[in-house]
Formats: structure tokens, sequence, C-alpha cells
């Protein structure tokens, strides 16, 4: 246990925020539903300040100001009309119209969505052929966008006239056009607008389509939005139906490769712990421990919260923020930071969609093991040749048969089924009033382990609420509440994972005994049996429940007197409780032979571990914004204060020698056996944002940005951390020089400059801290264990942030009429003040204290990342192919633990970080396999005196400094680490009619994966002999082939045989089918008379297919590794339908 003293205010409660909610929500709808009826048009009222002369454009912006009515008309229909004179004092709304409007040729109208439509006014007193040249056709419909929902407020105007309507609330319009082969122009905000010839047709129902320019018209940034012509920064965004494209039980498989820039590397595969490792442009990749670590900030709906498990179907966008953008986030973006957005309520009738999906997975790649022949053989190629005591334990009768070619048991298929299965289902609804908006969402995940007893998987529940409220005309307000519960269930083996126990079980052992109460065991030298490991009603299980509650409430309200200003509060409380209970059930492994049974102990005593972990954060914040236009200048403005509180509580109590089993209740241990433990820990931290934005035109861009933040982490004379950040644009495309060209819809040119901190290293250094050594740990007086405690070190008073200074430069090019967009960053990023232990500060070691760690050492990054999309169609054919890449690297520019001068220029060169790349990765040439002839001619020295240790089928190590003699000095650049340098991604969307066809794919390159122990010999221990991998097998040395064709040693006991080594250093570079999917969506016509707006069918896959350059080993790209799960291969069948 590890304490430190600090001070630090008392956490706010969930029971003082609850109260806050409480009381929330009762003003909220107090005042939303004891609003008295909307005063009528003929009623409503608005103030002329003074006497003036007026324009039209002027009488409406009046209107538009004091009211919630909005025009619709043509830009140039009153450019001649008379001024309107305008006496002081109130006038009736309708009345300040026909005055307005008495001597222009126009009508108007009041729609139901308060917008009052003008229109040309049609009289009837001339001659009959003006009369008959009005409009007399009569045309109804419906606008909805492709799945059939309803767009209120699309605008129909009558091409080449001012003659118009705007749909109502369920997307209806009538409209009176001239002739019948009239044009209607149909257009809606986000919407590709659409022209449509009616040919005698009078009832129309109008689909529009998505435009993407429009989807990318307003991203979110830091603690707002932005529009993306205008943005200064470097921000990557994906939207929803690039999320749920194809299924995934982690929000984070589907991100991988589309976002350029954005790497997730796969640890594993299992079921409830396959969350990727995230870095953005590779910061924070080559983490030191957790001293020079650092990770991207994640900001769900505006507060931190991890995303990995949230509901995909739940999401809107998610956006990258990686230079001068996440400035305004201080100390934690230091890495970039991440902002997921989720789905808010529409204006519409209310929209039911349900989805679900089923899928089969399997490993993407998993090597076979060795059969009894194959085992056999490597074991006999041993330097012992034993036949490690397999004779001795099962019967004569079996050995017959495997002497006779039987091939034994197959493990890895007794205990796993081909595939695993996993469903998801969401059902959500969205809609809303001019009022009230509303998204609300349930969703259920049963995703299985592959493992054939059933036993193990994860299940996920999740429900969430978001509520938009309109008050008043100057107030509105959110709402939002979540809720998930996960359950994860594991094995408890005794093993120290489940397929580790594979690797360790003997093919020659049979799967079964006659006696089925019996477990058969697989190891003679050590309890170890895959179907003890895969089966919680033998070894027992290790069960998680995580709860994460999150609710967040915001108010707005706009200041009448100064238009543009508004001010809006904060709250955003998240809870995470989890509990775990493991529980070790004592077996026996048994062993048949010629004289009966034989009976090994696996595991001789019951025991229970219990543990609680809780986690709170209440995160307040305030701000006042403004934003305005002057003419043609643009102006923004943020000034928020933020304040964040977080705790942590743990608690364990282990009990061991409990009853029973069948009481996994800690009362049942025995106490003298039985520990408890807890900690928890506290932080506080408060920030003031500032941000300023400029833009003339939407041509000349400007944004000035700053943090200042204090942390608890640091002294009081370093708390407090001010981090800038500049970025500008330029957009030539609005220059007279390019407006007119044809052939560049958008040129933009930009570069950023901020400053950004870290610190979440070494926390609370500054102070004195002491931990409670018990047990075994402590100390021995008087023969006996004595429980001590003992300082944490020296502590450093002068620690502070660890900073980085990142500049970016950045190109966004669009094309044809935005068909063809390219964007283009560079950057460059140094990081200073980090911490390390300075080699000359020495203490003696009979002090008993460690030494502090110092802010000394540097680091740089550079890289570049570009984004590539095209986009058209022809009328039932649409396509979309986009693609994305980037590069990062890293460098040492200041490390401390080089010495002044190195013993030899090799060690220099191997050893010297300073100046250097961070990802080199040095090791031994390797130079085939000693046959007797060579080892008993040996002139060169292996390792100072091992080379009579060495035997025939041992690795040769080049010599590569010709000193005639092999040490640490012959290392080599053999490659990089594991991360990736270079990641890219290829994605087709294709739409005909009712069918659409996605094909992604994902790749990375530049980095290593390095190839050891079981994954390239012969493992023994004294525990016995670890099965091999049938490759293995298949290129191992043997006395026969002495090395000809061999790719792998005689064993791994060899002087040379365990070396990190170029041969099995292997370039990890792959591509992949991330994503197929193929899908049809019944025909409206189909669908019409049911009620049912869309249904969409769907088959697809994941991590299809695989290309990569690992040669003879059959192993995942990513998550190669003996004992990990690797990833998951899906074939998924999805239905979709919208009510």
């Amino acid at each position: 246990m590890k304490i430190k003293l600090i001070k630090s205010r008392s956490f706010v409660r969930f029971r003082v925020l609850f109260l806050m909610m409480r009381t929330f929500i009762f003003l909220l709808c107090t005042t939303v539903f004891g609003i008295t009826t909307e005063k009528s048009f003929s009623q409503e009222k608005v103030t002329i300040e003074a006497d003036k002369v007026v324009s039209v454009d002027e009488v409406f912006d009046i209107i538009q100001n004091q009211t919630k009515y909005r025009f619709l008309y043509p830009d140039d229909l009153f450019a001649d009309a008379p001024k309107v004179q305008l006496k002081k004092g109130e006038i009736a709304v309708d009345e300040l119209l026909k005055q307005s409007l008495s001597k222009s040729p126009v009508e108007f109208d009041l729609s139901r969505k308060n917008r009052i439509v003008i229109r040309e006014r049609h009289t009837h007193t001339g001659p009959v052929e003006e009369v008959l040249s009005q409009p007399q056709f009569e045309v109804s419909g419906t606008v909805t966008d492709q799945m059939g929902q309803p767009l209120p407020g699309a605008n129909i105007v009558e091409k080449g006239t001012a003659n118009g309507v705007t749909a109502d609330f369920d997307g209806n319009f009538s409209i009176s056009v001239a002739d019948s082969n009239s044009i209607l122009i149909i257009s809606y905000i986000g919407f590709a607008t659409k022209e449509v010839l009616l040919d005698g047709q009078t009832s129309l129902t109008i689909a529009l389509e998505e435009s993407a320019a429009g989807l990318e018209e307003v991203v979110v940034v830091g603690y707002g939005t932005q529009k993306k012509e205008t943005v200064t920064g470097s921000v990557a965004t994906v939207q929803a139906e690039d999320v749920t494209v194809a299924p995934a039980p982690n929000l984070q498989q589907n991100l991988q490769g589309r976002l350029p820039g954005l790497n997730l590397n796969l640890g594993q595969g299992r079921p409830g712990a396959d969350d990727s490792t995230i870095n953005i442009r590779g910061f924070g990749a080559n983490g030191s421990g957790g001293n020079q670590g650092e990770s991207p900030l994640i900001i769900v709906d505006g507060f931190q919260r991890d995303f990995s498990q949230l509901d995909p179907n739940e999401i809107e966008s998610i956006s990258v923020l990686k230079d001068a953008a996440a400035a305004v986030y201080g100390v934690r973006a230091g890495a970039g930071v991440i902002l997921v957005t989720t789905k808010r309520g529409k204006l519409g009738k209310p929209v039911v969609t349900y989805n679900t999906t089923y899928s089969l997975a399997d490993f993407t790649s998993y090597p076979k093991f060795a059969n009894y022949q194959g085992y056999l053989k490597a074991v006999l190629q041993h330097r012992d040749g034993s036949n490690d005591g397999v004779v001795d334990n099962i019967t004569s009768e079996r050995l017959a048969l495997l002497e006779a070619g039987d091939p034994g048991t197959d493990w890895f298929d007794v205990i796993t089924n081909r595939f695993a299965p996993q469903a998801q289902h969401n059902l959500n609804v969205r809609g809303g009033s001019e009022k009230i908006k509303y998204f609300t969402s349930i969703g259920f995940l049963d995703q299985k382990t592959i493992w054939a007893s059933g036993d193990f998987g994860y299940e996920r529940y999740n429900g969430s609420i978001n509520l938009d409220f309109e008050v008043s005309d100057n107030l509105s307000a959110a709402v939002q509440l979540g809720w998930r519960r996960e359950l994860r269930s594991s094995d408890r083996s005794f093993e120290s994972s489940d397929l580790f126990s594979i690797g360790w079980s003997n093919p020659a052992f049979p799967s079964s005994l006659p006696d089925p109460d019996k477990v058969p065991g697989a190891n003679i030298d050590n309890p170890r049996s895959p179907l003890s490991a895969t089966r919680r009603d033998i070894a027992g299980y290790d069960d998680t429940r995580t709860d994460n509650i999150n609710a967040s409430a915001e108010l707005t309200y706009k200041i009448p007197a100064i238009k543009g200003l508004s001010f809006t509060g904060r709250a955003g409380y998240l809870q995470v409780y989890r509990f775990r209970s493991i529980l070790s059930k004592p077996y026996d492994l048994w062993y048949l032979t010629d004289t009966g049974y034989k009976n090994q102990v696996g595991r001789e005593q019951t025991t229970l571990s219990e543990q609680t972990y809780r986690f709170e954060r209440l995160t307040t914040n305030i701000s006042a914004n403004f934003n305005r236009s002057f003419d043609e200048h643009n102006v923004g403005a943020l000034l928020l204060f933020e304040s964040i509180s977080e705790q942590t509580r743990d608690y364990s109590a282990n009990g061991n020698d409990l009853l029973s089993s069948a009481t996994p209740f800690l009362f049942a241990n025995n106490p003298d056996f039985a520990t408890v433990s807890g900690g928890g820990s506290e932080l506080g931290r408060t920030g003031i944002v500032g941000r300023l934005n400029y833009d003339y035109a939407s041509k000349y861009l400007l944004e000035l940005s700053f943090r200042q933040d204090k942390s608890s982490f640091f002294p009081e004379n370093s708390r407090t951390g001010f981090f800038p950040g500049i970025s500008a644009g330029w957009v030539v495309s609005r220059e007279n020089f390019l407006k007119e060209s044809k052939a560049i819809s958008l040129l933009k040119l930009r570069g950023s400059y901020s400053r950004l901190g870290n610190d979440g290293s070494n926390t609370y250094d500054y102070i004195d801290g002491f931990e409670q050594l018990r047990g075994e740990d402590g100390y021995v007086f008087n023969g006996d264990y004595q429980s001590v405690i003992r300082t944490l070190g020296i502590p450093n008073p002068r620690i502070t942030w660890q900073l980085s200074d990142l500049y970016n430069a950045g190109l966004e090019m669009k094309f044809v009429n935005n068909r063809l967009g390219l964007e283009v960053d560079a950057f460059y990023r140094k990081r200073s003040q980090l911490l390390a232990l300075d080699p000359g500060v020495v203490i003696v070691n009979t002090s008993g204290a460690q030494l502090p760690f110092e802010n000394i050492e540097e680091r740089d990054n550079r890289g570049f990342e570009g984004a590539l999309n095209f986009r058209g169609g022809k009328e039932d054919f649409k396509y979309n192919f986009s693609a994305n890449a980037s590069w990062s690297r890293e460098k040492w520019v200041k490390n401390f633990s080089d010495p002044e001068e190195f013993i030899t220029e090799d060690r220099e060169r191997i050893n010297k970080l300073s100046g250097n790349w961070i990802n080199r990765t040095f090791g031994y040439a390797f130079d085939g396999f000693f046959t007797q002839e060579e080892i008993d001619n040996l002139t060169i020295d292996y390792f100072n005196g091992q080379s009579p240790n060495l035997r025939a089928g041992d690795i040769k190590i080049k010599d590569t400094n010709n000193d005639g003699k092999i040490d640490q000095d012959d290392r080599i650049l053999i490659g990089r680490n594991t991360v990736p340098e270079i990641l890219y991604g290829f994605n087709t969307e294709l739409k005909y009619k009712n069918w659409d066809f996605t094909m992604f794919w994902q790749g990375a390159s530049n980095f290593n994966q390095n190839f050891s122990g079981q994954q390239i010999g012969i493992f023994v221990q004294n525990s016995g002999t670890a099965t091999p991998y049938q490759y293995i097998v298949d290129n191992l040395w043997t006395a026969e082939n002495n090395g000809v064709g061999a790719e792998f040693p005689r064993d791994l006991t060899g002087p040379t045989n365990s070396l990190t080594l170029d041969k099995y250093f292997m370039n990890s570079g792959y591509l992949r089918l991330k994503n197929l999917v193929v899908g049809y969506s019944l025909p409206k016509e189909v669908l019409e008379k049911s009620g049912i707006a869309n249904i969409r069918l769907s088959v697809s896959g994941t991590n299809i297919l695989t290309f990569d350059k690992l040669g003879v080993f059959p192993w995942d790209p990513e998550t190669g590794g003996v004992n990990n799960y690797p990833a998951q291969r899906q074939y998924t069948l999805g239905l979709n339908v919208s009510f």
C-alpha cells in the first residue's frame, strides 16, 4: 500500500449533483410545460426604436430579430422596391408587413413552421390572356431523405419564378404552378438540391440525397463547432455511416485506417478485452514506462470519458484534433484530442430504428500445433534427447497406436469451435418539435468466445437519452443520461492464459477417459490441461461487472441586448463502478496407464478474491460565447472556466481454503489466510480557456487561443501552466483571380503553432510519501516477518509540466465542383522537460532512498499525412472513392542516460540515444546453423567463453566488426519497433438503385515483430516440453538435414538460440481487407402501404483477407503472440428497419 499525504478539496458527491439535476429538471419542466399558447400572427408585435426610412429587407431583419418568424424569398426580390417609412413605437407584425409590401407586387403567407413565405401577387383584373398565364396546375407531394424520413421545412420553388412553398412538419407540400411541364427546385440544408420535371405529374415523392459538402460544412472542434471552410487547424472527421458500415463489438475497431494520423494498435481480440492502444501521429507511441508516456484525450459530448465500448449506433461523428486546434484542452492535449459526438434529436415526427446483426467469428490467423509424430521428432532433436516420460503415463494400447501413426490429440480442435457467435441489437427513437428534440437508444451485445465449452465471453447492456429544449426565444437547455453495464467472464486456470495451456498440452494424452468424471491431464510434468482452463465448472472463473453512469446538463442564454452574445453553463458527472470476483477451484487431473488411473493435483484449495473499484469525475464549466458578423468581418470569441475533480477508491479481500467452491463467499474462508487491502486517490484541475476567431469574407482566417491550467500534481510555485495556440489560413480560391475558376472549387493554405502540456507522470512527486510492506515483503525480526513503513524516495520540489511545441502546415484543395478533394499536412513537434533520472546525481546505497525524476530530457516528432476523395455519379449510380496515408517518426534530442564517453565506437553506434531515432532496434546477424565440423574448427570466441557449449544445430552469428569474437558489439541495426510509422486506408463506396457496396482496405508498414521463444523453437523447461507449432517442425534443424533448408535451431537452450536476430525480426507490414459490405434496401413502393419507411438487408465481412511479409510465420501481423487471443474475422448478416 502506497500513501502520499496531500491537501485537496473534498470531492463533490453524487447526491449533490443529483439534487442539482433534480432541481434543474423541475424548473425545466415547469418552464417548458407552463408556457402559454403562442400569440397569433395578428397579435405578435415588434418595436420600432426610432422614426426611420428602411428597405424591405431591413424590415424583415427587424421582424426576425424580435420574433420567431423567418422569411423565405429570393435574395434580389426587393432590390428595386420602394423604401418603407417607419414610425417609433409598437406595431403588429401583419400590419407592418402589409405597409411594407403594399407597393410591391407580392403577398405573404404564414407556414406551419413559422416561416413567412413571400410570393408574387396575382390579380385577376387584367385581360383573359393574363389570367390564364397565372399558376393553374396544382401539385402536391412529400420531401424525404434517402431513408424515407420526412424533411420538414424543405423549400420547394417553381424554377424561374418567386413562387415557392415550404414542406410542413411531415414533409408534405402543395403548390400551384404555371403548367404541367414546370420544373420544381427542392432544397434542404445538408442535402443536394434537386430539380424535378413535373411532366404532368400531380403527386410526387421526392427523396433528397445528403450532400458530402454539406456534411463537412460544420465540424466539431474544442468547446464548439466551426465551418469546415474556415477551420485553420488540422481536424479530421469521420461520420456515423463510416463507424457503423460493418458491425464491430468495439467501436475502435472500425476507426483504424479511416482517419489520417490516427493509429489503433489492437493488442488482442479476446471478447471484452479488445481495446486498442491509441496514438495520434505517433505521439506517445514510444513512451518509456510512466515517465514519458502520454495518450490522446478522449472527449464524449464535451466531457472526458472512454469511448471504446460505446454503442456505435449512438455515434454521430468523431473528430480528431491534431495541432493548435487542441490547444484549448491544454494540459490534457499533448498527444492530441479525439472528440466523439453522439446523436441528438431532429425536427420531425418520431423515427423508430431497429438494427440487429448476427455474426460468426474466428481467428484471422493462428498456427497449427504439431501432432504426436511432430512432437516426438522435435523432442528428440533436443540436446537431451528425452522422450519426456510419455511412455510411462499412457496405456500400452495407446502408445502402440501412436507409434503406428495415430496423430494423437489435437487439443486446439478439442477445446475450440470453428466459429464464435456474436449478436448485437439496438433500438432508437429520434425526432422532435420546435420546443423539444430527443434521441433515445437501448442496445445489447452478446459476444461469445471460441471455446467449445461455451463458457466465458462478454455482454454489454446500454441505454441513453439526449434531450434538447427551447425554453424560450433566448433560453435553451440540454440533458443527457447514459448507462452501460459490461459483464466480462474469463478463465481461472493454473496457467497464465487459456491459449498458453494448449501449448503445454502433449498430443500423446487422450482428451477423454472412460470415467467421464475424471478430467484428463495433458502434461505429466506439470498440472496443465486446456479442458480445465476453458471450463468454469472445473477450474473456476474470473468475472467482472462494470457499470458506467454518465449524466450532463446544459443551459444557454442569449443576451437580447447584445446580438451574438450568449452564456452557457455545463455540468457533467461520470461514475465507473467495477466488481470483480475470482474463484479458483480445486481439481485433479488424471492419466490412464496399464496399471490404472494416476492422478495429479491441479489445485489443492478453493480461493476467492473480491475486488471493488469506484471512480468519479465531476466536470463543470461556464462560458461566454460571441459570434457576430459586421459586413464581411466575422468574429467569434470564447471565454471559459472549467473545474475537474476526480476520486478513486478500491478495496480487495482475499480468502484461502474456503469450505467449498459451492459457497463462493468470503465468510466461508479460513480466517488464518484472509487478507484485506485498499487504496484511493484524488485529483483536482482548474482551467481558463480563451479563443478568438476572425475572418474577413471567409478569405483571411485567424484563430488565437490559450488555456491556463492548474494541477494538484505539482507544487504551488509550478502548478500553473499556460498553453497558447495560434493558427491562420488563406482561402486563395476566394480571391478574384480564382473566384471564377471552374477547375478549382477550394484552395486553402493554413498553418499553426501551439504549446501543449502533460501532467500525467509521476504524480505528487514533490511530496514525501511512504509505503507499507506486509508479510513476505517486510523484514524478518526474531524469525518472523514484520510489517514496516519505508519512504517512496526523495521528493522533487521543482517537478513541473512536460511541454510540447507543435508546428503544423496544411493545404486543402477541391476540384471539379467539389467532386475531387485533397488535404495534406506536415508537422513537427518538440517535447521538452521530460522526466528522467539525472546520472550526474548520486547518493549512497545505504541511505535507503531513491532519487526523484527531473524535467531534463527532450524528444521530437515529425511527419506528414494526406487524404484524397473523389465522388460523383449519374442518375441511379453513385460512387465515392477515398484514401488516406500518414508517416511519423520520433527522435531523441537529449537523453541523459548517454555517458560522456563510450567505451568503444560500436557501443556508441548501438547505445547512443541523443540525436537518434527512438524506434531503432539492434540485434545479431544470422549466419546459418553450426555443423559439428564447424564447431570442431571454431576459432572465434562466443560471448566470453561460451563456445564449448555450442552444438550442431545452434545458430551462427556474424562477426560484423571483424574483431575475432562474438559479443554485444557485433549487433547491427535490424529494424524498427512494434509501432507502425506508416498507416494507410482505401475506401470504395458504390450505390446503384437500391443496392450499396462498400470495400475498405487498411494497412500499416515500417514496423517489426520479434519472433522468439516458442515461436522459433522447441521450448523445454524443468516442467516439460512445450508442444511445438507445426511450422517449426516442418522447418526444424535435424541431424538428417544438417541445416539444409532449415529455418529454426534444434532447440532454444544453446547460447545463441534465444538472441534477438535479424532472421526472426520480421517486417510486420500488412494490407488487410478490413470491411466488405453488400446491402439491399427494399423499394419504397413495396413499403409504401406498410407504415415502414425503410428495410435494409446486408451481408458483411470484417478482417476477411490479410497480405503480410511474415514469411514462414503464420501469425497475425497486428496481434501476433503465443498467448494473445488473435484478432477476429467476422461474417455478418444485418437488418435495419425504420418506422
